[in-house]
């Protein structure tokens, strides 16, 4: 179960690694937008457009921050989905283990909630799942006398 869950592991950390880059691709267009936004607003002389547009360079701005921001907590988590899947074929150190678990879950909840539920969350949810049955085995074994 151990080298499964490591397998897992790095399905998924490859296919957040390719999720946060996207993010970050997208956030980074939708904040440079906004800029862009802004500057053309600038440029007309009506207050009615000054004011739509300061609007929606600010939703740009936010929604693009948000993107960032979530692109980096996932490509950390991927990170340490490989630390996690090495520890578990090397059958040793649970708390890395389970810190891969735990941050597996989370990246894919966060890509829940900024699309919404696909196949492509699936490996992450199993890879949590596994890991953390992994990471209770090893924690187990170290436990008991030898």
């Amino acid at each position: 179960m151990k080298v499964t869950a490591g397998v897992i592991l790095i399905i998924a950390a490859i296919v957040n690694i390719f999720a946060s880059l996207g993010y970050l691709a997208g956030g980074t267009v939708a904040t440079s937008m906004s800029s862009g936004v802004t500057s053309a607003a600038a440029a007309e002389k009506a207050p009615n457009v000054n004011k739509a547009a300061s609007e929606v360079a600010s939703g740009l701005a936010k929604s693009g921050g948000i993107a960032l921001l979530v692109g980096i907590v996932i490509l950390i988590a991927a990170g340490l989905m490989i630390a996690g899947a090495v520890m578990c074929f090397m059958d040793k150190n649970a708390g890395i283990i389970l810190a891969a678990a735990i941050l597996a879950i989370v990246a894919e909840l966060l890509g829940m909630y900024m699309t919404n539920f696909g196949v492509m969350n699936l490996p992450g949810l199993v890879a949590g799942v596994l890991a953390y049955l992994a990471s209770s085995s090893i924690k187990n074994s170290e436990a008991a006398p030898a």
